[in-house]
């Protein structure tokens, strides 16, 4: 995804565009993006500098990992640089932390915002995904989806470690205290 310079109106431009997954190197093995990254910015240019604000959004198909359903996976992410026009790039990397600054050398022609949009979706995507917040998983004896059946399990047993401290309440209870 390259935006040409040249064509940027002096002060404000609406730039969008969309791109295929293969092209940005959305592939990683847990996420499967079906649908194109689609690409909204709103660029102010002054002077030498381009304030870049907008929102990358697309479509991945994963799994839940509670009942490991299959599931649609929104993505969308608001993304916002400003990028510098400068004479002597290199001096000024080596000074500044360059993640929201964007240094490029005067007469540059296009700007390549591949690497930045496909950090912003990988940074969008959940370590631990789920179908949705109400999922109830699957039976840690049986793997029955809870989502779907009830389980036919008998009642879970208590660990036999807290054996001691129940026999204690048990007791207390017995007591009336």
């Amino acid at each position: 995804m390259v935006i040409d310079l040249t064509e940027l109106k002096q002060r404000e431009t609406i730039w969008k565009k969309q791109a295929g997954p293969e092209e940005i190197g959305l592939q990683f093995p847990d996420f499967a993006f079906t649908e194109p990254v689609k690409v909204s910015l709103r660029i102010t240019h002054a002077e030498t500098q381009f304030v870049i604000r907008g929102q990358i959004s697309t479509i991945a198909n994963t799994n839940c990992v509670k009942c490991l359903a299959p599931f649609t996976l929104p993505v969308t992410e608001d993304i916002g640089w400003v990028v510098q026009v400068m004479e002597d790039v290199q001096a000024r990397l080596k000074e500044e932390d360059t993640e929201d600054y964007w240094f490029i050398e005067k007469g540059s022609a296009q700007l390549d915002i591949t690497d930045r949009v496909r950090e912003s979706i990988l940074v969008g995507l959940p370590y631990h995904p789920v179908c949705t917040s109400e999922c109830r998983g699957l039976c840690a004896r049986c793997g029955a989806n809870l989502n779907e059946e009830t389980c036919t399990c008998d009642t879970p047993t208590t660990d036999g470690r807290w054996g001691p401290l129940k026999e204690i309440m048990d007791k207390q209870l017995r007591r009336g205290e």
